[in-house]
């Protein structure tokens, strides 16, 4: 059984990137898609995990139908992402990025 080494770090940077240019949150969506803008792939349940494990600066919050990382300024509990939640948010980014890629080609 091949192994994957997962890259935390990619994830901590898009949220530290987020917060530090003033964002109060990130969509879920949006990380995955940024994610895949760097490593050219989207990311395991286990990084986003294991990045927000090491954060103490966010919750979780759903609105607007979207799960939303958001930016706190005091310390919270460490949170985690549901495979339920990845789920979703891995089918929103796929169905967003098909509707990018048929624009792109004037489909």
């Amino acid at each position: 059984m091949k192994i994957m080494k997962i890259y935390p770090e990619i994830v901590r940077t898009i949220l530290e990137n987020a917060r530090s240019s003033g964002e109060d949150r990130i969509s879920l969506v949006d990380v995955i898609w940024k994610y895949d803008e760097k490593n050219k792939l989207a990311p395991l349940l286990e990084e986003i995990n294991e990045a927000l494990r090491d954060i103490d600066w966010i919750s979780l919050s759903w609105d607007d139908k979207e799960l939303f990382l958001i930016f706190k300024d005091s310390h919270t509990a460490s949170v985690s992402v549901t495979k339920e939640d990845f789920k979703w948010a891995d089918n929103e980014y796929r169905r967003r990025f098909s509707k990018a890629l048929k624009k792109l080609s004037g489909k």
